[in-house]
């Protein structure tokens, strides 16, 4: 492994360990303390040395010039070396930990944190145990708690509960899938008549019902959906999808107009603010000739006698009342 190798090597202060780094691509030979255990790592496989944000590297700490000494070795080979050599240890006590729920039996040169074992764990007092029967105890200490608290019953009965919700979402996911593609069965108006059929987004212009549509309904929370390229806004006060082509005509004209026209297929030609008997004709100001022009029925607090602002080549809206001659 060559932990062993670079600690005496760079004569290190700190804990030196091996951990499965998956963030560094796998095992990594790390320096560090009992606090941040890998302030240096060192990938064991591509021989790449990884910082955290606690070092730089020739900082004017011991930390940051072991950085700086180890940053220098990985480009001239050395570090590689190092990895490369097999340790060798002066005492091989035996120690025991716990893995898979079986009782392992390693090597380690001193017994007790921060010191690691031959294969560069480190022992901590509850995951090794000098003697084989130490390590049994607290396996049969640890089982009997989880089965004291596993509780059965009520995991086994929430573990239904939760399959079967995911069956649910499931189910539900593939309907919308399904019916996104076919959309039968939706009241549509469709040029002339309302009818129940196929969506086709060329014909279809307004959606009736659509909270009781289940792959529809979803547009009440997005303000909208798109259906095929075709976005269709939703107006809550009527509970349809308006295609957005037709949505000025929506609301500028009177609904049972506006229906009567989406029934018919045809846009009807809308008329502007230019002929709207409520538009009325105001000077700017005193020290101006400027005529701006105002709704007489729509109020704003943003101009200065209190009416909207229009212009007359807007299309006009579902006030609109044709002026008189």
């Amino acid at each position: 492994m060559g932990f062993k190798t670079i600690k005496q090597h760079y004569d290190i202060k700190h804990i030196v360990a091996i951990y499965n780094e998956e963030k560094y691509g796998g095992a990594c030979i790390c320096i560090g303390s009992g606090y941040v255990h890998g302030i240096i790592a060192i990938n064991i496989e591509t021989g790449k040395v990884f910082y955290s944000s606690l070092v730089t590297p020739g900082e004017n700490s011991e930390i940051g010039q072991l950085a700086a000494r180890i940053k220098a070795d990985e480009k001239n080979g050395v570090l590689r070396a190092l990895i490369d050599e097999p340790d060798t240890f002066a005492r091989n006590l035996p120690v025991f930990t716990i893995d898979r729920w079986a009782v392992k039996a390693e090597l380690c040169e001193e017994y007790g944190w921060p010191n690691t074992t031959h294969s560069g764990a480190i022992m901590y007092e509850n995951t090794y145990f000098r003697t084989r029967g130490e390590a049994y105890a607290y396996l049969l200490k640890e089982t009997k708690a989880g089965v004291r608290y596993c509780r059965f019953s009520e995991n086994f009965k929430e573990g239904l509960t939760r399959i079967g919700l995911a069956i649910r979402i499931g189910l539900r996911e593939v309907w919308f899938w399904v019916a996104a593609r076919t959309i039968k069965g939706t009241t549509v108006f469709i040029n002339g008549k309302i009818q129940i059929g196929m969506f086709d987004t060329d014909k279809v212009i307004v959606v009736a019902d659509v909270t009781k549509l289940p792959y529809l309904s979803v547009a009440r929370f997005s303000g909208g959906c798109r259906i095929n390229g075709v976005f269709y806004a939703y107006v809550p006060q009527r509970d349809i999808l308006v295609r957005e082509d037709w949505l000025k005509l929506y609301s500028a004209m009177d609904y049972n107009k506006f229906i009567a026209a989406v029934k018919t297929g045809a846009k009807p030609k809308l008329p502007t603010c230019r002929t709207c008997k409520h538009r009325q004709r105001w000077e700017l100001n005193d020290h101006s000739t400027k005529i701006v022009q105002s709704c007489a029925l729509q109020k704003s607090r943003r101009t200065g006698n209190g009416l909207k602002r229009i212009k007359v080549n807007n299309p006009a809206c579902h006030l609109y009342e044709k002026e008189t001659e």
